[in-house]
């Protein structure tokens, strides 16, 4: 019984989408902590560790929506009302809001600075992908 128990969470664990954060090629960060990504994606942080900007990319995705609940604590939508408030305050500029994972992953290698949170991407030139989450 403790087999098929374990068997089973093993199955599920598999299927679950691996939480990424996919950085432009040129982000001076290896590898950010989770809280890290969680503050810059709350506006909590606004550079890089080398004082550039940091430019965030919001896919519309449900996949994408379900890694930002996940990693922020907020969907992507009431994510984008606190941005508001605070571009409205004078204190960040809003992220760039997509349709789709793929589009963001083509934001992120253009936009120097970037970073999307996504369910999965592929590794590529332009970008470079870190495993954030549990």
């Amino acid at each position: 019984m403790r087999h098929l128990a374990l068997l089973v969470v093993l199955l599920a664990a598999a299927r679950l989408p691996a939480e990424v954060a996919v950085l432009n090629a040129h982000v001076p960060e290896d590898s950010p902590s989770v809280e890290r990504v969680r503050d810059i994606m709350l506006g909590r942080i606004s550079t890089w560790s080398d004082g550039s900007a940091v430019r965030i990319v919001l896919s519309l995705e449900e996949s994408a929506d379900l890694v930002v609940r996940e990693i922020v604590g907020r969907d992507t939508e009431r994510l984008l009302r606190g941005w508001k408030r605070l571009v409205f305050s004078g204190g960040g500029a809003m992220p760039r809001v997509v349709q789709t994972n793929r589009q963001a992953l083509e934001l992120v290698r253009d936009l120097p600075g970037a970073i999307a949170l996504l369910p999965e991407a592929p590794a590529a030139e332009g970008w470079r992908v870190v495993e954030v989450g549990k």
